[in-house]
């Protein structure tokens, strides 16, 4: 039954989107027509063969002529049916087409007539899969290794193409690996590890399955170079054992053992820097050496380094040692004598030792004194830390030095010598007490300045030294006195009237103990200063116009010298005179000469001072003396003629001469005068007092 209206007719494409068909529909008939067109296998790569199976489908109730297929994209798919197609028959055919560059989609077309109405088409379209597959390998690692290292390579593996790869196989001993897929675009990386025996320059080759199930190939090298650097150092000490400051000598080889030129070696040795070098090249396989040498100093590992930068940029090092064996020969000889002070007369004892303080053994050791030749003795081998000890004495009269000398021979034949002294002190102690004091005569009351000298006079250290002087205040403690030195102790006494001898002791004790003593004693004189002037005339009377002799007399009366002594004469200055000093008891003399006036009396008067030379200030002293001479009334005899008549000398007041005045015409005025320098002129017996 055909009905009015549009017919629908669905058109199935395999491969592809449904395809609708629409045909006008009348009263009379329902024509249809229904196409599809499916891609066998796939996907492709470009340039493999497409099979497309197209399949056209009656689904009207009337036939249909004319069917024709026509597909512009791949014209071999295009056909026509001679024969019509009836309701529900089926055409189909297959065809073929080279794949394209790219992903395409196929789009056929069919048509027909029905017996009457317009002509029916379907359409139908397939898409076709063309892939591109790629696979990408990389290989990346050191370009250099050394013989016996571990180099390690980064390998990656990418999907560079634009569809999956499946069964990835990396073929290579070492660097290989298998991944199951690897998306497009996708890669995987992972590291791998040669160790490096010799030079690699090989082709690391891998594959993968794509889509068509074909193999997908890629490669990429590998290369490294392998090389095998060699340094060698070695160092040797030529002899040995040695002394401390021995000069060590070493021969030092530097050797190329790899396969490569070494350029630039640097050789140090900070224990013994003479043996740094610079090796500007070194061929492969050869070697260079020199001796060098450092000086000995304790037991020691001498270390030398050698180095140098290879190829590939790595230091490249060599050490090598030297054992120095430095021994130390030495010994102690102790040398000791007790006592070390005595008195003469007493008896020492020599204690020898000698002990190996070094750290090999002694040999044909010798000991000699030259004090007493029976405290010498001979070892003949002496080990390390070991003592030899010997004994002897001998008798002490006076200082003695004794000198022990020791001789000892080393594992090496060298000669050890020590020489000792030792000093015995035969004590000869001695202290000695010396008073100094004033030289001059001291003024009674004044203070006298007294220095007490202690000397050692001996050759051993005094101790406790002290002076003892209970009465005046030149105690003093002194202690420790070296031999020869001398200590002064200053002090003062007050001089009394008459003179004084002062008493002092000192004492002190020598190392032993023993106890010395020394004393002194010095006169002070107290000072009784006088002095007496006279003038005489010669004759009591002289003639006028007659030549007068006077004569003058200076006398010192005292005990004390007086210096300086003037005498004047106001009227007659020829008979002044000056002495420089006048000592004690001393008497000067002189004469001088006047014409005597026409008639009348000649008085002359002369006056002396003189200052006392004391320890200390003293009072000035002065005397005067007056001589008369008559003159006229027939004279028999000339002025100063012995048996003259000229007025004697007035001695009335002589008493006082040694104040310098006259006393019966100043007797009342002066009598302060005396009173006051009573105890400077009194003239008293002397007396001697002694103060210890």
């Amino acid at each position: 039954m055909r009905k009015a209206g549009l017919g629908v007719a669905l058109v199935l494409a395999l491969g592809g989107p449904a395809v609708f068909a629409v045909t006008p529909a009348t009263a009379a008939d329902q024509p249809g027509i229904e196409l599809t067109k499916q891609v066998v296998g796939g996907p492709f790569r470009t340039g493999d063969q497409v099979t497309f199976q197209l399949t056209v489908r009656n689904t009207g109730d009337v036939p249909l002529a004319r069917v024709t297929v026509a597909d512009p994209s791949t014209p071999e798919c295009g056909q026509s049916r001679v024969e019509p197609l009836e309701p529900g028959g089926v055409w189909g055919y297959g065809c073929f087409a080279a794949a394209p560059a790219k992903d395409f989609t196929n789009v056929a077309t069919v048509t027909a007539r029905p017996p009457a109405g317009r002509r029916v088409e379907a359409t139908a379209n397939a898409a076709v899969d063309v892939i591109h597959p790629k696979l990408d390998l990389k290989i990346s690692g050191p370009e250099m290794a050394r013989k016996g290292e571990t180099a390690t390579f980064s390998v990656t593996v990418k999907n560079t193409g634009d569809s999956p790869l499946r069964d990835i196989n990396v073929a290579d001993p070492k660097c290989g690996t298998k991944i199951s897929k690897l998306d497009a675009g996708a890669e995987q990386k992972y590291d791998c590890k040669v160790e490096a025996t010799e030079s690699i320059d090989k082709t690391i080759r891998a594959n993968g399955t794509d889509g068509t199930s074909r193999l997908v190939p890629a490669s990429a090298e590998q290369q490294l170079k392998v090389i095998n650097p060699g340094l060698s150092l070695s160092k040797q000490a030529l002899g040995g054992p040695y002394r401390e400051g021995d000069s060590v000598l070493f021969k030092v080889e530097v050797a190329n053992t790899g396969d490569e030129d070494l350029e630039n070696i640097k050789v140090t040795d900070t224990q013994a820097p003479e043996c740094a070098r610079t090796i500007n090249l070194l061929l492969a396989g050869t070697s260079e050496s020199y001796p060098c040498a450092m000086t000995a100093k304790d037991d020691t590992e001498v270390k030398t380094v050698a180095s140098t930068v290879a190829t590939d940029n790595k230091p490249l090092t060599s050490e090598a040692t030297a054992q120095i064996d430095v021994i130390h020969p030495a010994f102690q000889l102790t040398h000791n004598a007790t006592p070390e002070q005595l008195y003469p007369g007493g008896e020492v004892t020599v204690d020898l030792a000698v002990t190996n303080t070094g750290d090999v053994p002694l040999t044909d050791i010798k000991v000699t004194d030259d004090r007493d030749p029976s405290c010498g003795f001979t070892i003949e081998s002496l080990a390390p830390e070991a003592t030899e000890k010997r004994t002897c004495t001998f008798e002490a009269d006076q200082d003695v030095t004794s000198t022990a000398t020791a001789t000892a021979i080393d594992p090496l034949g060298g000669k050890l010598e020590q020489t000792e002294d030792t000093r015995v002190d035969v004590l000869g102690p001695g202290i000695t007490a010396k008073l100094v004091g004033p030289a001059k005569p001291v003024n009674p009351g004044q203070q006298a300045a007294l220095v007490v000298e202690v000397t050692n006079s001996g050759d051993a250290v005094l101790t406790d030294v002290a002076v003892e002087d209970p009465l005046t205040g030149c105690a003093a403690t002194i202690g420790t006195l070296e031999p020869g030195a001398r200590h002064e102790v200053p002090c003062e006494f007050t001089m009394a009237d008459q003179d004084v001898v002062y008493f002092v002791k000192v004492t002190g004790n020598d190392p032993l103990g023993k106890g010395l003593l020394s004393t002194d004693e010095l006169m002070l004189r107290s000072a009784k200063p006088g002095l007496e002037l006279t003038k005489d005339a010669g004759a009591e009377k002289s003639a006028p116009g007659a030549t007068v002799t006077f004569t003058l007399t200076a006398k010192n009366t005292g005990n004390t010298a007086l210096a300086p002594v003037a005498v004047t004469d106001p009227t007659l200055a020829a008979c002044d005179r000056s002495f420089e000093r006048l000592d004690a008891g001393e008497v000067r003399t002189w004469t001088c000469t006047t014409p005597a006036p026409k008639s009348g009396e000649l008085s002359n008067t002369a006056n002396a001072k003189a200052t006392p030379d004391t320890d200390g200030k003293a009072v000035e002293l002065t005397d005067s003396d007056t001589a008369v001479v008559q003159v006229g009334g027939g004279a028999a005899n000339q002025a100063g003629q012995p048996g003259g008549n000229g007025t004697p000398k007035q001695t009335a007041a002589k008493s006082l001469a040694s104040t310098g005045v006259d006393a019966l015409p100043t007797l009342l005025g002066g009598l302060g005068l005396l009173l006051a320098g009573a105890g400077l002129v009194l003239v008293s017996r002397r007396g001697r007092n002694h103060v210890n």
